[in-house]
């Protein structure tokens, strides 16, 4: 958050030594592009995040994990930018990614989740987002400390949906109220 030039800088660095090192077409130079895109998604710069992502996701060639990763980022920067048909094709594809490289129970499981939940919550798939949350919040109980914050994040998202289906609910009740007046 508060810390995104160093970050910047150190996935730049990143970058530099790895094409200095392995040469410019290696798959590890997707995991400082991946970074990069999320510090652009992090500064609310969409289009770059989508640009930097899908050249993460070009370079990692055979890398499934390597790959799987720069594509939920992908995902995500086409959440923000409000393309919900290409990102849910690219979270189908990075869940079998996902499965296969770190099996069921893995925390990078618990991200996919959190990840397919605000793509629901973007949507306002109030029932999705519930189920999801609950999932998440479950599994990273099961693999983190008790007082982790990953756990907490995934308790917000089960109660940014349903304030975001009471609040619905709430709303249908008043038209029907102000049908009934009118």
């Amino acid at each position: 958050g508060d810390r995104l030039d160093a970050a910047k800088q150190a996935f730049l660095e990143c970058q530099r030594l790895l094409v200095a090192v392995r040469g410019p077409d290696h798959p590890d130079l997707g995991r400082p592009l991946r970074g990069l895109a999320a510090v652009a998604l992090g500064r609310g710069e969409v289009e770059q995040a989508v640009r930097l992502a899908e050249e993460a996701v070009g370079v990692c060639g055979d890398e499934e994990y390597i790959a799987a990763r720069a594509r939920m980022v992908l995902a995500e920067a086409c959440i923000a930018a409000g393309s919900f048909e290409r990102a849910s094709g690219i979270l189908d594809e990075t869940s079998d990614a996902y499965f296969d490289t770190v099996g069921l129970r893995h925390i990078r499981i618990g991200e996919r989740f959190e990840l397919l939940g605000h793509f629901h919550l973007r949507q306002q798939q109030w029932p999705e987002v519930e189920e999801i949350a609950r999932q998440c919040e479950s599994l990273r109980t099961e693999l983190l400390d008790s007082g982790h914050w990953a756990i907490a994040e995934a308790r917000l998202l089960r109660v940014r949906a349903e304030i975001g289906r009471r609040s619905e609910e709430h709303m249908s009740e008043l038209q029907s109220h102000s049908d009934i007046v009118c």
